[in-house]
């Protein structure tokens, strides 16, 4: 992809250091080969559940430096979110909608893991979630402190929960196993765990765009996988979604013209196709899945 692309920028792993891995989900370690991803990494599927996942991952202490300053790799910073904001986000947020819908968040504990500069967890806080954030990333801790909100870098230390979030998060992690461990071990019984990243069962084989973009992802959940996953630490998904495709702006296209023209297109596209929110021209899709899914009960009720 050419350098406008900032989703297909590729982190200077050095992958001489590489180390292997068995499968994320199951821990069966023989695979079959999908594909090449353009930082020359293979992509594999599980023979035993079907798994996409990287086989060969960077060093752990490599990817734990360059998380504490992802923001700076991804272009991210802190925005002070105003109450009209606020309010507004309350009625068009697709993870706050989840949640109000699903047993509200007023009094709740709400713990958003991975939650960079605290965008969600404003949100959560107006609508009365007392709230926690879990972050390396060092710039993104001084935003979460500007804010007056909890910050952890352990998912441990904070329980119990009665809602935990990730967003765009698991598809990071070298042993998402033991993210859900600790997950379970958080939440209260049938307290709530939100999910949202890629949709690795897209049918469409290696040419797909997810492939090519974020490469510092190392798993491609399905939702079957995902399930799988789950149901391992009594986690069982009650509702799911496939929405949205992935925005990828470059500095010049043949169909958009100059980029001072791509806004005026996407507005008569999200008119004319009814696409919603501020990226209208990628709201359509299933190109995400997001999940809610309950710690079952120990006990019968």
């Amino acid at each position: 992809m050419e350098p406008s692309v900032g989703a297909g920028r590729l982190p200077s792993w050095n992958l001489t250091k590489a180390r292997h891995r068995p499968c994320p989900v199951c821990n069966h370690d023989d695979s079959e080969l999908i594909c090449y991803r353009p930082d020359e990494l293979p992509v594999a599927r599980c023979i035993q559940c079907e798994m996409i996942y990287l086989p060969e991952i960077p060093d752990p202490r490599e990817v734990s430096a360059f998380y504490e300053k992802y923001g700076d790799f991804k272009g991210l910073g802190l925005e002070v979110l105003s109450r009209p904001k606020l309010a507004k986000a309350r009625l068009t947020d697709r993870h706050v909608a989840i949640l109000l819908n699903s047993g509200g968040l007023k009094g709740s504990t709400l713990i958003d893991v991975g939650c960079s500069h605290g965008r969600f967890l404003q949100m959560a806080r107006y609508c009365g979630a007392n709230v926690i954030g879990i972050e390396i990333d060092k710039a993104a801790c001084a935003s979460l402190q500007q804010l007056n909100i909890q910050n952890y870098q352990d998912l441990s230390v904070c329980r119990p929960a009665d809602v935990v979030c990730a967003f765009q998060l698991l598809e990071h992690l070298e042993m998402p196993q033991e993210f859900c461990s600790e997950v379970c071990n958080a939440l209260t019984e049938d307290g709530r765990l939100l999910l949202a990243l890629p949709n690795g069962g897209e049918q469409i084989g290696e040419s797909w765009v997810g492939f090519r973009v974020d490469l510092e992802h190392f798993n491609y959940f399905s939702l079957k996988t995902l399930a799988r996953l789950l149901g391992r630490y009594n986690l069982f998904i009650e509702q799911f979604w496939f929405h949205s495709q992935p925005n990828i702006p470059r500095s010049s296209s043949p169909f958009l013209g100059r980029s001072a023209t791509a806004p005026i297109l996407r507005r008569i596209l999200g008119r004319t196709l009814g696409y919603p929110g501020h990226n209208e021209i990628a709201g359509g899709g299933s190109f995400v899945l997001t999940v809610l899914a309950r710690k079952i009960c120990s006990k019968p009720r």
